[in-house]
């Protein structure tokens, strides 16, 4: 699998864990349940979503809870 570019290891996991869990439930990850699946603390979270979202590889509505969502590669002009 290539990354797509402008994204690290890290930021790709995070953006494949939030794909799965939509997937999964239907909804959009709280940030400490990422935090939980990733291992980590909510603030590296905050901050690895606010790089993906700079970067267009998700969106989000700010102030609005579980509204997280990814953005196609397709959309991005890249394949994985």
């Amino acid at each position: 699998m290539s990354v797509p570019m402008g994204i690290t290891p890290k930021q790709m996991s995070l953006r494949m864990a939030i794909d799965e869990f939509i997937q999964a439930h239907g909804y959009s990850p709280s940030v400490a349940e990422l935090a939980s699946i990733q291992g980590t603390c909510k603030s590296n979270i905050v901050r690895m979503m606010n790089d993906l979202a700079d970067r267009g590889h998700i969106t989000r509505e700010h102030g609005k809870p579980r509204s997280v969502l990814v953005v196609p590669v397709e959309m991005k002009g890249h394949e994985l």
